[in-house]
């Protein structure tokens, strides 16, 4: 929560693809103890179990996604976890080997990690326009591309492509045709047309994957896209066209001669 406050606080327009909350250890609950037990606890033991609830970070993790919305929770949040018998003393090195074979053997923690890599691996794309969107009656017709983040000479850009061609785009739920291309620095990029309303939902999906990732930055919102573009035309009209502003070419004007009078002071 305060991560998430610190980067409201720099970037109070930004939006956030990805949340990950990496947890140090849950200490694994044998049961609900009976109210008679639970009464008689001292009360310094209550206090060290609180801090340590604390510490976990479980409890302000369900406080920040409780105000979150549904889709949110879905899409952007990620809690890595795993449950353990006792938290380790913080120096004691001899309990890695068996928190690394817990990690390895916990099921629920490996399908958390493979769905954050699965959406990872879709916010290295976003969306930009290349021209105009042009009014019909059934919205606008978006022409742009979706381009990688990563630089064209990045070693993993083979294997990027690769995944790539094999995933599927759809844009507010709607497949949608694309041709995966290179430009000059080798960058990868798709282009794509499409006709859609003002927000913008790009997802993406692999083949592996049995759900529909969000690129970066999606949704978008059209007129937002328009006013971050380098397009000058007027947005909405049919057929843009470039403003006349210069005047048409006529007599070019003789230049001036500068005069010389030698015999005035």
């Amino acid at each position: 929560m305060v991560a998430r406050a610190e980067h409201n606080a720099m970037h109070p327009q930004g939006k956030l693809d990805l949340i990950a909350n990496l947890g140090c250890g849950t200490r694994r609950r044998c049961g609900a103890r009976n109210q008679t037990e639970a009464s008689h606890r001292a009360f310094w033991k209550r206090l060290l179990d609180a801090g340590e609830s604390l510490m976990e970070g479980q409890r302000a993790w369900n406080d920040y996604t409780s105000i979150c919305s549904r889709d949110e929770r879905r899409n952007r949040l990620y809690r890595l976890d795993i449950a353990v018998d006792r938290l380790p003393e913080l120096d004691d090195a001899a309990s890695i080997p068996s928190l690394r074979s817990l990690v390895h053997n916990d099921s629920c923690l490996r399908k958390a990690i493979t769905d954050f890599a699965e959406h990872l691996f879709a916010t290295l794309f976003c969306f930009e326009i290349t021209e105009v969107p042009i009014s019909t009656g059934d919205g606008f017709l978006v022409t742009g591309r979706i381009c990688c983040l990563r630089p064209g000479d990045d070693p993993a850009a083979p294997k990027i492509v690769q995944r790539l061609a094999a995933s599927a785009v759809t844009v507010n739920g709607k497949s949608v045709k694309w041709e995966l291309q290179r430009d000059e620095q080798g960058c990868i990029y798709q282009r794509m047309s499409f006709v859609s309303g003002e927000k913008i939902d790009i997802r993406l999906s692999e083949k592996t994957g049995k759900r529909q990732r969000r690129i970066s930055g999606a949704p978008y919102s059209l007129g937002s896209l328009v006013r971050h573009s380098a397009l000058q035309a007027d947005f909405g009209t049919r057929v843009p066209k470039r403003k006349v502003t210069e005047e048409p070419p006529g007599p070019a004007p003789r230049p001036k001669k500068l005069m010389t009078c030698h015999g005035c002071r």
